[in-house]
């Protein structure tokens, strides 16, 4: 379906305009970046903040679906058609796939774990709290509730420098006539419920929310842009692929004509 509203795109300098909302500075605006460290991308008070984009649809990749199609093939799942959509799949089935469709996250969460960590030692502040902000651009296989789980679970296996997950996910459904157009975030503790909330997250999602809201207005005021329809947020689409005679169908969500309801 083809793109017929400007919809914003998170990038990092949208994250640095929220940042800057919040007064707090990017990492490389008040420390010189030493040769061979990793670096965080953000200090605030208390925190040091790292953002890891997720752009890329990780079911496009063909050894992935390879190994989608293996699992349900293994469990006698067949059919000209095969609904691969994670939340519809039975308990037995859903660990198995979550494990294949989280890969794509385990490189990024890696990475920002390292970055938190040398950020932490440079500024002598082991006390800070590790903050990710995780922002799903393009992983459209993953609803928000599935993005924010599969995070949560990867940081609690691969990182003990993260404290908190800030989970973005955008959505743009396009129909024939109308759109849906969708933020969704929210805040996870690695250590669980116990260990209590971050502290400005509530002062973060405000700014975000906000930012969000003036770029849709802005796009919308100047559709016909060339940078903004260049840019904008791609409309969610069908995933489908073949393997062994079977097509392998997450379908995007259908959107109503609202002239015929």
């Amino acid at each position: 379906m083809k793109a017929q509203f400007p919809v914003p795109r998170m990038t990092e300098g949208f994250i640095d305009g929220v940042i800057s909302d919040l007064g707090w500075k990017r990492y490389d605006e008040i420390v010189d970046i030493m040769p061979g460290r990793k670096n965080a991308d953000y200090v605030g008070p208390g925190c040091i903040l790292e953002l890891k984009l997720i752009e890329n649809e990780g079911l496009l990749e063909p050894s992935r679906q390879d190994k989608v199609a293996e699992i349900f093939e293994r469990a006698k799942i067949y059919g000209p058609e095969v609904d691969i959509e994670l939340d519809g799949i039975n308990v037995s089935l859903r660990r198995a796939l979550e494990e294949v469709v989280s890969k794509p996250l385990q490189g990024p969460l890696k990475k920002a774990s390292a970055q938190i960590r040398d950020t932490r030692a440079d500024l002598n502040a082991a006390k800070h709290a590790g903050i990710l902000i995780a922002v799903n651009n393009g992983y459209s296989y993953l609803n928000h509730e599935n993005f924010c789980e599969l995070i949560i679970d990867r940081v609690r296996r691969d990182s003990s420098q993260i404290d908190f997950a800030f989970c973005v996910t955008p959505s743009y459904h396009q129909g024939g006539f109308d759109a849906i157009i969708t933020i969704e975030a929210n805040c996870l503790a690695r250590l669980g419920p116990e260990a209590g909330v971050w502290q400005y997250e509530d002062a973060f999602s405000a700014k975000l929310m906000d930012r969000f809201g003036d770029a849709m207005t802005a796009m919308m005021r100047d559709q016909l842009n060339p940078e903004f329809s260049d840019s904008g947020l791609e409309p969610i689409k069908d995933i489908i692929f073949e393997r062994y005679g079977v097509k392998y169908i997450r379908r995007a969500t259908d959107v109503p004509d609202s002239r015929f309801l």
